[in-house]
This record gives C-alpha cells, structure tokens and sequence, in this order.
C-alpha cells in the first residue's frame, strides 16, 4: 500500500487530516449488470460540534468485487476524538446500493497514524483498507 509521511500532532482543535482508501476485498455481487464500486468517507461530528460535514468519495471502479482505488484525499475539519465513517456502495444501472460500513475511531489514528484493514459490517469477510494521519 502506498505510503504516507506524517508528523505526529497533539492538537485540540479542528485540524485536517489526510484519507487514503487504498482497496476493499469480499463484497458481494449486488447489480446483473456488473458493480462498480465506490468509497465515501464521512467525518462523524461529536453531538456539539458545529462544524460542517466533511467527506470525501473515491471514484468508482469497475465490475469488480475487489476495488484498488489508491486515492488519498485531506479532510476537514476534523477534531480529535471524532470518528470516521467508510461506506462501500455499488452503483447500478438504477440507483446505488450499500456493500456495507467500517468506522475507525479516531484515536487509533491521532495522534498517530493509522494503516490497516477494517472490517465491513454487512459484507461477511469484507475488508477495507485505509491509512489515515494528521495533517
């Protein structure tokens, strides 16, 4: 997987980080006419912020059950405790629909960097595969 440098910050207030969704294995077929695959990642505000919505959404990638997306993106604001929400869609002819989720909790990657697997629930024996560090 590829790699990022990060320096390690202990800052209390928003800052913004840096996303890499590198790929996913184990989903499942949900569209006849092939799935095409994509990420988003949504920052997931604590009940008192007032800090707008942060996300970001890899591309999508085509009929294939084992997406390598490779694409790294700087979200923010973001404020140390908050977690991260990965939601896997497969995008049909129609309309698209849910592979299933994986949330990182945000101090396994603050102040330090995260990099690894995460389960997706709704998709037995997914995984997806992120590195995630302070900016």
């Amino acid at each position: 997987m590829g790699g990022m440098c990060c320096a390690a910050r202990d800052n209390k207030g928003p800052q913004k980080i840096w996303v890499t969704v590198h790929k996913a294995s184990g989903l499942k077929r949900l569209n006849l006419s092939g799935d095409d695959n994509y990420c988003i990642c949504d920052v997931v505000r604590q009940a008192d912020s007032k800090d707008p919505a942060a996300s970001c959404r890899t591309k999508a990638i085509s009929k294939t059950l084992s997406p390598e997306w490779e694409q790294t993106f700087e979200v923010g604001p973001w404020s140390p405790g908050e977690q991260l929400k990965f939601s896997i869609y497969s995008k049909g002819v129609i309309k698209s629909k849910i592979q299933g989720t994986a949330c990182l909790d945000g101090q396994k990657f603050h102040p330090t960097t995260f990099s690894g697997p995460l389960p997706i629930e709704g998709c037995e024996n997914g995984q997806l595969w992120v590195s995630v560090c302070p900016k």
